[in-house]
């Protein structure tokens, strides 16, 4: 059988096959390499010259389009590649960056292919139950509730009401979905790519 040519036909007179190298359909020649001027050309169009131009616009239309998935299917392989290599690699890391801590008041050990480190993330007021928080929020300061195509109370008024529940003349009492987290250390591992 045959291999099918890039343009989709199995035999196909108009393309030399590899490369979708096409012809000029009033001279036969490469179409990089004619001399035909369209302009001059056009009224020699009959309807076979014509299908001929509208079946290269619609190959090459859908040569695009398979371009286009071919590339979204190996970006998205590969995306999901580095998360897996990632997902694997970073616990062992993490245990080499703990057993060989950085000297001095570094956070960081710099490695030949990147970086490992810790971060602190900030503690503070963070929003567990946005429902509650905003029903907590109607009965006691409707005011800073924000709506949209849903409720929602903005961080810095989370943060507002926390540190006036907590001040000596508050309450103590942190509103409902809200609860105090402590700032933590994190690990990273910040590969550097080769060149």
């Amino acid at each position: 059988m045959t291999e099918p040519c890039l343009c989709g036909a199995l035999d196909c007179a108009e393309c030399r096959g590899p490369g979708a190298e096409y012809l000029c359909p009033n001279c036969s020649e490469h179409v990089d390499n004619c001399d035909c001027d369209t302009a001059d050309t056009a009224d020699t169009y009959d309807e076979g010259k014509a299908t001929w131009a509208l079946g290269r616009i619609a190959a090459t239309s859908a040569a695009v389009e398979v371009a286009k998935a071919t590339a979204a299917y190996y970006v998205s392989s590969a995306e999901k590649e580095a998360a897996r290599t990632a997902e694997f690699f970073t616990p062992h890391l993490e245990q080499y960056f703990r057993k060989n801590p950085p000297k001095g008041k570094a956070k960081s050990i710099k490695l030949a292919s990147g970086t490992l480190g810790t971060r602190t993330t900030k503690g503070g007021p963070r929003t567990v139950d946005m429902d509650a928080l905003v029903e907590w929020a109607a009965e006691n300061d409707p005011t800073i509730i924000k709506t949209k195509t849903s409720h929602t109370v903005p961080a810095d008024a989370i943060k507002s009401l926390v540190a006036e529940a907590m001040s000596d003349d508050g309450t103590g009492e942190i509103p409902a979905g809200v609860e105090l987290v402590d700032d933590r250390t994190v690990f990273y591992a910040k590969a550097k790519a080769n060149k």
